[in-house]
């Protein structure tokens, strides 16, 4: 089971099963819709490859204290709207998002052009690690000014050999950063809007 998908309950009726009785396996059912996380239950949640791809309406919140872990191959994919919707990520504990070259983990909108809310990484714990490699985030757009594909207060966290494109808008952002322990390599930021300044990486109170 991918803790995700839940059919089955106990004989008392109300237990949840962490399973699916009489159904098919969740962890090798594709398309997944993600209607909770359930990182309120558990400590760690994976997405794995066979249930790629994932799909939500909602933003997934990853609590402080736990850990969301996707692997590589994954797409996620964001339900738009003309204007940026709820959907989106919000990571207040750690995200391992580590892709390869040949299986890069994409996080996309459901319908382009149309525009999902983005990442925003935001921790008061000093500890606290997030790591995205060989990433393409696209179409991500979140609705604080300025507009960004991702953020992060005072988050640290790596970004490595990976893409941000399609975020064109008016003085849209690939990332803000602030009072962030960031490091960023070997990644391209590919937002652009025809005569408008767009910027790769906007950074406030950090190096």
């Amino acid at each position: 089971n991918n803790l995700i998908t839940i059919t089955g309950k106990a004989a008392d009726g109300t237990t949840k099963i962490n399973g699916t009785p009489k159904q098919e396996n969740s962890v090798s059912k594709s398309p997944t819709t993600i209607t909770s996380l359930r990182l309120d239950e558990f400590d760690s949640i994976t997405l794995t490859s066979l249930g790629s791809p994932y799909q939500t309406s909602i933003l997934l919140l990853v609590p402080e204290g736990k850990t969301l872990t996707i692997e590589p191959g994954v797409t996620l994919k964001f339900f738009t709207s003309i204007t940026p919707s709820d959907a989106g990520l919000e990571v207040k504990g750690t995200l391992r998002a580590i892709g390869t070259q040949i299986k890069p983990i994409i996080f996309t909108a459901q319908t382009v052009p149309y525009f999902w809310k983005g990442i925003q990484f935001t921790s008061n714990l000093t500890d606290t690690t997030s790591e995205m490699n060989w990433v393409t985030i696209e179409y991500a757009k979140r609705g604080t000014d300025p507009l960004s594909a991702q953020s992060a207060d005072s988050h640290t966290f790596t970004l490595r050999n990976s893409i941000v494109r399609n975020y064109e808008c008016n003085n849209c952002r690939g990332i803000k950063l602030i009072r962030s322990n960031a490091t960023i390599e070997n990644t391209q930021f590919l937002g652009g809007y025809p005569n408008q300044p767009t910027f790769g990486v906007h950074i406030e109170f950090g190096n």
